[in-house]
């Protein structure tokens, strides 16, 4: 993949994302707004559950809460769209040869999209919570970035890993399902026993995270560290996409096809 292919095709990428966001919302009966209702919905179920019932009924705890299934909801449904995305268009490939890596990355563009629209809907409430905007947020871009980098670094090698072997995606799903768990989405740092705080610190969701809820909760800035970990993660990983892209980008019409 290569800067130059992108700008080629940047009209096709910018089509195919607004084209796939319309499909999305003319599917759910209440179109656009289910983009924002989704997340919020999740929301109220882990605030009742770990809220609630536990006694933390905080208005930062519900911030914290919400924060975190957003991020979680545009990483974990950025990647799962993405994945099946090239065996979904196989039939556009056998018509017209283009870049398979394209279609996992509209995926992701058009679920980042969303995540925008439902971001600006949280500033909006931690403004109305009390959490009122700071310096800290001059980094959002970057955390921003950092994050999009590590979703389509994850995003490409998986999506053609499951092109070629299907049964791949339950997988992910299955691993994803764990992650939902064990990324910190309704628990604090601060509660992660010392030992398992190493291989907590190494997962790129939970860190993106904690940078979120440091700008939105705390007014602090981000931990650049952290953020140059994930930066780190998801170059390694797009290199790799890009490899594994060179190899067998010929091939998969005729594996698919077989």
């Amino acid at each position: 993949m290569h800067i130059d292919t992108l700008i080629r095709y940047k009209d096709i990428l910018a089509y195919r994302t607004l084209a796939q966001l319309k499909s999305e919302s003319r599917n759910n009966y209440l179109g656009y707004i289910w983009f924002i209702l989704e997340p919020l919905i999740g929301t109220v179920i882990l605030y009742f559950v770990f809220g609630i019932l536990n006694g933390n009924r905080t208005s930062e705890y519900v911030l914290f809460l919400l924060t975190g299934m957003m991020v979680w909801q545009w990483i974990e449904g950025s990647i799962m769209m993405g994945v099946g995305s090239i065996t979904a268009k196989i039939g556009i490939l056998n018509v017209v040869p283009m870049p398979k890596y394209l279609f996992p990355i509209v995926s992701i563009m058009a679920n980042t999209w969303k995540f925008l629209c439902v971001f600006l809907v949280l500033i909006l409430l931690a403004h109305i919570l009390g959490f009122y905007a700071s310096v800290a947020y001059l980094t959002l871009p970057l955390v921003f970035f950092v994050g999009l980098l590590f979703i389509v670094g994850l995003g490409i090698p998986l999506s053609l890993i499951v092109t070629y072997m299907p049964d791949f995606i339950n997988l992910i799903s299955s691993l994803f399902r764990l992650l939902f768990f064990l990324s910190g989405i309704f628990f604090t740092v601060d509660t992660v026993p010392q030992t398992l705080l190493p291989y907590f610190n190494a997962n790129p969701i939970a860190l993106l995270m904690h940078a979120f809820r440091n700008i939105l909760i705390d007014g602090a800035m981000p931990s650049f560290a952290d953020l140059f970990y994930c930066a780190c993660v998801g170059t390694i990983l797009l290199i790799a996409g890009i490899f594994l892209c060179h190899r067998i980008d010929k091939k998969i019409l005729k594996s698919v096809n077989a």
